[in-house]
């Protein structure tokens, strides 16, 4: 029987995910040496997977960088006029905050910001589904845990 897959629109299919291979290699003490890990050929499959996590990031980048400056432009065209009407900043996206502050304060590589942008793309998806899969497994082990949660959740 085949595994489960799915694929997201704006992120190509990586079956197994990265996040197997992590914890592949998190389970196998005896491929935890990085040396065994590339002769066993899992480094070139890691390798690959970040390839493409990492080109998925910059084209991101790369996107909102031309959005980022046709803001920009006309913004200045009009920033005048509704900053003085409405009288508070519009607030910018995470991605548009490390765009202004690479531009105005301390100059940003793609590489720094690509690094900030996959702590909060992907990083973020693995510790919520790591809590999510030991909070299940950890129901699984203690039934009368279970129950009590049921009744709270239904309760009301």
């Amino acid at each position: 029987m085949g595994a489960f897959t799915f694929t997201l629109p704006y992120l190509p299919p990586l079956t197994p995910s990265i996040g197997a291979l992590v914890q592949l290699r998190q389970t196998r003490p005896w491929i935890q040496p990085e040396i065994l890990f590339r002769l066993f050929g899992y480094a070139k499959q890691h390798d690959e997977y970040l390839r493409i996590l990492h080109h998925f990031s910059y084209s991101a980048i790369d996107g909102r960088r031309k959005e980022y400056e046709a803001a920009k432009l006309k913004a200045k065209e009009t920033a005048m006029e509704e900053e003085e009407v409405i009288g508070k900043k519009r607030r910018l996206a995470f991605l548009d905050l490390l765009l202004n502050y690479s531009e105005t304060q301390t100059a940003l590589s793609n590489e720094d910001i690509r690094e900030e942008v996959d702590t909060f793309m992907f990083e973020g998806h693995d510790t919520t589904a790591a809590a999510i899969n030991w909070t299940l497994y950890l129901l699984g082990c203690h039934p009368e845990i279970q129950v009590g949660s049921l009744l709270l959740t239904y309760r009301g």
